[in-house]
């Protein structure tokens, strides 16, 4: 038998292998997130009443909108702002979508002065003491489904985070030009 056929099949079995482990290790684990995606579609997201920071005030009804919400209090969950910042830019120099940055902090004095030393985030975040989105919208602890793109009348449309997955990025933006072209 030719020593390259043999190796192959080496590889592909290697392969499978390693697939069928990390289907096995992890599948309750995609289970739950895939099932949690499911029920969550087409929901309908709610804004609190009272948001401050944020000029726009309240949420309008005319554009799709992406929303996320940002702990504050922890660092590396800030520094991802840098990537924020690239991805909106992105998206509104082609399209017609509103961002709603939800940033929940023990203190907002030190994320501002953060933000302003180190993430140079420009654009307007909202100011959610109370976590009164998240706990409006019973969102689950699972920071993946703490990031929505929401139609025009805030119902999901999909759910996860696109600043660090291109395959959700392109979905994010084939969603958003579907939608653009049934307006």
């Amino acid at each position: 038998m030719n020593y390259l056929v043999i190796k192959g099949a080496v590889k592909k079995y290697i392969l499978l292998l390693l697939f069928q482990t990390l289907i096995f290790c992890k599948g309750p684990m995609v289970s739950e997130n895939s099932r949690t995606v499911h029920e969550r579609m087409g929901e309908e997201i709610f804004f609190p009443d009272k948001i401050s920071g944020d000029p726009r005030d309240k949420p309008i009804n005319d554009n799709l909108k992406i929303v996320t919400r940002i702990n504050g209090n922890c660092y590396p969950c800030l520094s991802q702002l840098k990537y924020w910042t690239k991805l909106i830019d992105e998206i509104t120099s082609k399209f017609s979508v509103s961002f709603y940055i939800f940033i929940v902090a023990n203190d907002y004095e030190i994320f501002n002065l953060i933000n302003e030393k180190e993430m140079h985030f420009d654009y307007p975040v909202v100011y959610d003491h109370n976590d009164e989105f998240s706990k409006i919208n019973r969102l689950p602890q699972n920071d993946i489904f703490h990031t929505m793109l929401l139609t025009r009348d805030n119902k999901i449309i999909l759910i996860g985070n696109p600043i660090h997955n291109n395959v959700l990025k392109d979905l994010y933006i084939k969603e958003i030009l579907k939608h653009q072209s049934d307006r």
